[in-house]
């Protein structure tokens, strides 16, 4: 950032004034009081980079210069922050991130090393050695540290962070008084695991929306259906100073990843969600309700589907299928396991609803399956070709998967193509309503869930009526 866009007179005219203290004290007068700053910087004492430095003497020196934690908090205070913490980000094999407090913790903290290669073992046993040593928090690759702009006014209520949340929720007495917190990101939650708990905490109020409908689903999932209290994960919505988290024990999670243990899972929750279910008219079901909200009406029109909508009203409205609770995202890594005691949990119930056809459950689980056969015999292939890839399959009724009886059972009067032509449209139309909170992906969305129209066209034996 140039000095000239900066807004600080007394620092654009001190020639001694850097770009990083210009930008820091920029931080400090857009941020209101008790606001947080969370910045990643480099430690100029990292062992990683000595040894780059020793090996390669002409490598270019990092920008802004590193410094060393002490050197970080006094930038800090001299910019007019307070509260200063530092902590450790470490990546973790199972995707999780690590935020280690350096101040008295990082004694005690699991530090895990992914790979078996002969430089990752060296780093491993050095760093342990450090660590033994007392300096394994002066050589760390980089900190990320958090500062609090001071509250001056004592009257004014300073709005508490994310992490002073997580410690109320939590039983803490304070964010400082969290010792490892594991972090892991989506497009709409962050997931914070703290001890023995694990914290959701949405991005968005559609996301907050979903966190609140997870909760309800499982409060209520086991008193309407006793088969799925061995199924569902215990969970609680909780509101700390007006913020919304969705908390969950923590499980010791065993997984493989293996072809035969996920079809195992995704076989025992859908014989737990019971697909014979109760007879109802499509038009009667919760997804009736959403597909042919006036709303989604015109998100469909906007893709040049209305037509197509029209026709499934006409020929399908009144068939029946089984129906009542439907998870609405059952795919294997939502169906987890206790390592522990071996007890399986199915998570993530923010699609789920309490009156909708039991058919769409078995239809997804099924495409996972089929993405996992399309991705063994198809290398390298994007994202989207996968998923278009396993749907085509599913039309096309691939031997070799092992859940299809599940969606025969749970078709009702429907075909086997009606069937998955309304599991299509249920899956777009959850695409469409996400892409309302999300404009900035809807042209790259809206051309994928275009090609999967057409594969319900297919199925329907709709034409184009017109172009979209």
């Amino acid at each position: 950032m140039e000095a000239a866009h900066l807004r600080c007179p007394e620092l654009s005219r001190s020639r001694s004034a850097t770009p990083l203290r210009l930008l820091l004290k920029e931080c400090v007068r857009v941020l209101k009081p008790g606001g947080c700053l969370v910045l990643t910087a480099p430690n100029r004492n990292s062992l990683w980079r000595l040894l780059r430095s020793a090996t390669n003497p002409l490598q270019p020196k990092p920008q802004p210069p590193a410094r060393t934690k002490g050197g970080y908090t006094r930038l800090l205070h001299s910019a007019g922050f307070s509260g200063v913490e530092h902590y450790i980000p470490w990546p973790d094999p199972s995707a999780w991130r690590q935020l280690i407090r350096v101040d008295n913790f990082i004694g005690h903290a699991d530090f895990r090393f992914p790979g078996t290669a002969l430089k990752q073992k060296v780093g491993k046993a050095m760093f342990m050695l450090l660590k033994r040593l007392g300096f394994a928090a002066e050589f760390v690759a980089s900190y990320c540290i958090i500062a609090i702009k001071p509250v001056v006014d004592s009257a004014f209520d300073a709005l508490p962070s994310t992490l002073d949340l997580i410690a109320r929720s939590a039983g803490t007495r304070g964010a400082s008084s969290i010792s490892h917190l594991d972090f892991r990101g989506s497009s709409n939650s962050i997931v914070f695991k703290v001890d023995s708990r694990f914290f959701k905490v949405p991005l968005s109020s559609g996301s907050a929306t979903l966190l609140q409908t997870e909760a309800e689903m499982v409060a209520h999932a086991a008193e309407l259906d006793p088969a799925l209290s061995t199924l569902t994960l215990p969970s609680e919505f909780l509101s700390v100073a007006g913020a919304g988290f969705a908390v969950f024990p923590h499980i010791q999670l065993h997984y493989t990843g293996s072809w035969d243990e996920s079809v195992e899972r995704l076989s025992y929750a859908l014989e737990r969600l019971a697909l014979e279910g109760r007879p109802m008219p499509l038009s009667e079901t919760d997804l009736w309700r959403r597909l042919f909200d006036e709303e989604m009406l015109q998100d469909f029109a906007a893709l040049g589907a209305g037509d197509l909508l029209a026709d499934l009203q006409r020929r399908s409205a009144m068939l029946t299928a089984p129906a009542g609770i439907v998870h609405g995202d059952l795919v294997y890594h939502n169906v987890i396991c206790d390592k522990r005691d071996g007890r399986l949990f199915l998570i993530d119930w923010s699609q789920g609803e309490r009156h909708s056809p039991k058919f769409l459950d078995a239809v997804r689980a099924s495409y996972a399956i089929a993405r996992r056969q399309y991705a063994s015999r198809n290398h390298g292939k994007t994202n989207s070709e996968e998923i278009l890839g396993a749907w085509n399959l599913l039309v096309a009724g691939e031997p070799g998967n092992p859940l299809y009886p599940y969606v025969e059972a749970a078709s009702g009067e429907l075909t086997w193509k009606e069937t998955l032509a309304v599991a299509f449209l249920d899956r777009i139309a959850r695409d469409l309503w996400a892409l309302r909170s999300n404009e900035g992906f809807r042209s790259p969305v809206e051309t994928m869930l275009r090609t999967r129209l057409d594969l319900v066209r297919h199925c329907l034996q709709v034409p184009h009526l017109r172009s979209p």
